[in-house]
């Protein structure tokens, strides 16, 4: 009897190491459920931040582009602007060399007829001589 007695104080001293053992297992596993709850607010909180930050990221870029594409309109329109003044200037440019050709020309005939003139004066005056 005494050997179940003890058999008894052993099952009952093994059981309640049991239950501690069973007690600590549950406390760790509530404190690493913690963890674990803690850690997923963490990251739904960085993964708002990373969100946020990449619409944000999105919007300069959007805006980057916007006015790079303004600019190279500006630009564009420039060059139009340029390219239609230098070909207004290239028309006066030839207009100016077939003003100057047309004024030689004609002061060449005027020095042709002033030297007839005179001729013809000079005979007329022979003439009447």
């Amino acid at each position: 009897m005494e050997s179940l007695v003890k058999r008894a104080i052993k099952a009952e001293t093994e059981a309640a190491a049991e239950k501690e053992k069973v007690k600590l297992g549950l406390e760790e596993s509530t404190r690493k459920t913690l963890q674990i709850q803690s850690m997923t607010v963490k990251v739904e909180e960085m993964e708002k931040f990373a969100l946020g930050s990449n619409t944000l990221l999105n919007e300069m870029q959007q805006k980057d582009f916007e006015s790079l594409t303004s600019f190279v309109s500006s630009l564009i329109g420039i060059r139009e602007s340029l390219l239609s003044s230098e070909r207004q200037l290239q028309t006066s440019e030839k207009l100016l060399d077939r003003l100057i050709a047309e004024t030689t020309h004609l002061e060449n005939e005027k020095v042709k007829k002033e030297a007839e003139v005179k001729t013809l004066i000079e005979e007329n005056v022979r003439l009447r001589v």
